[in-house]
């Protein structure tokens, strides 16, 4: 329903492309300009240039399905939508599809830079309990420009890695990844849900090796000390989730393997739009569901100096799998575990509807305006030095 009504006013009401950090450079070659069409009729803007980040453009992890299927259909790519995740400018996408198209498991890895560039202190998004941090997309187009943005993904998605084993694996190996991207602070965080309660932790972590963390947003994450979900619900949940980050908005089946049967039977209609996900990575990001849940009671809280903004999901939605922790008041029971500013934006959504376009919106301008004021504008110390 209602963002495929949105992304059908958007295409018919171009919009001129917005300023960027990137210089403008205009599609050159016939198969340049055939992507840049593709590229301007989802998304609504005019003008887009070779270098332009998707997620820039107001492009998110559904609008990229959305674009694989056209530019699949019009014969002009065909490379899944993961790989805009991975490459998410023209010239990256063509370059990829000349070099054989294999999008190999970027768009899986540990960390996923959604924006690179960019000479502002970044922001880590660490991934909810999907393990993947792709709807965390839908904020680059409401951030300056020039902060850059990294996603925090699961171990163990890419193949490369097994799934983390404890709680303590998460935090250690989350540390040295954002630790590498930028070895020193201040340090801006965000996490939605489970990724909240591990950005809390890495927050402490970050904290005990004397470093500042300016800015902590947790978007409506519960105590993880709520008991494990246990069989039905842990089930239930992955089922939804695999569902979900394939871009299939139909009610969740109680179990993986019948999500997995709608996941066959999706692509052998021609007439749907292939979803984000193969079977084999919707096996594996089942798995990874699976074992955060599994991890999830141990992300007990630590106390903190760091301000925390906690966003709140006011609404409940009754197609949606329970949180664990039900929908008692989270910011409440986070409050007492630090002693800097603890500010709650209640926003009326529910839990799982936080990183739809409207939501995440808001999320984006409040986070954009408490970095800019809390010295987050300042130019930030980069390791490549």
């Amino acid at each position: 329903g209602g963002s495929g009504d949105r992304a059908g006013d958007r295409a018919s009401r171009r919009v001129p492309r917005p300023p960027l950090a990137v210089p403008h450079v205009p599609p050159g070659t016939d198969a340049e300009r055939a992507v840049a069409a593709e590229w301007e009729a989802v998304l609504g803007v005019d003008g887009i240039g070779l270098d332009d980040n998707f997620f820039d453009l107001g492009g998110d992890s559904m609008r990229a399905v959305l674009l694989g299927g056209r530019l699949r259909t019009a014969g002009v790519l065909d490379v899944p939508a993961a790989a805009l995740l991975a490459t998410p400018t023209i010239a990256g996408l063509l370059d990829r599809a000349g070099r054989g198209g294999a999008v190999g498991q970027e768009a899986f890895a540990p960390m996923l830079p959604m924006r690179a560039a960019g000479d502002l202190p970044p922001l880590f998004c660490v991934h909810p309990v999907s393990g993947v941090a792709w709807r965390y997309t839908g904020l680059l187009p409401h951030l300056d420009p020039r902060r850059p943005v990294y996603g925090l993904q699961a171990l163990g998605l890419d193949g490369a890695l097994p799934a983390a084993d404890r709680a303590e694996d998460v935090i250690r190996d989350g540390l040295e990844r954002i630790r590498a991207v930028q070895p020193h602070g201040p340090y801006h965080l965000l996490g939605w849900s489970f990724g909240g309660a591990v950005a809390h932790r890495l927050a402490a972590a970050l904290e005990a090796a004397g470093e500042e963390v300016a800015l902590l947003t947790m978007l409506d994450t519960p105590q993880p000390d709520a008991a494990a979900l246990e069989g039905e619900a842990v089930e239930a949940q992955a089922a939804a989730l695999v569902l979900r980050l394939a871009g299939l908005t139909m009610p969740a089946p109680a179990t993986v393997d019948a999500s997995l049967a709608l996941l066959d039977s999706s692509r052998r209609d021609p007439e749907a739009v292939p979803g984000t996900l193969t079977r084999e990575e919707a096996i594996t990001v089942a798995k990874v569901v699976r074992n955060n849940l599994r991890i999830a009671p141990d992300l007990v809280p630590e106390r903190l100096r760091a301000d925390v903004l906690f966003i709140s999901a006011t609404e409940v939605a009754d197609d949606e799998p329970e949180v664990a922790g039900g929908i008692a008041d989270r910011a409440a029971s986070w409050r007492p575990f630090t002693t800097g500013v603890f500010e709650e934006v209640p926003l009326a959504c529910s839990h799982y509807a936080l990183t739809d376009p409207g939501p995440i919106e808001v999320i984006a301008k409040a986070v954009e305006a408490r970095l800019a004021g809390a010295g987050g504008g300042e130019r930030a110390e980069v390791a490549a030095g």
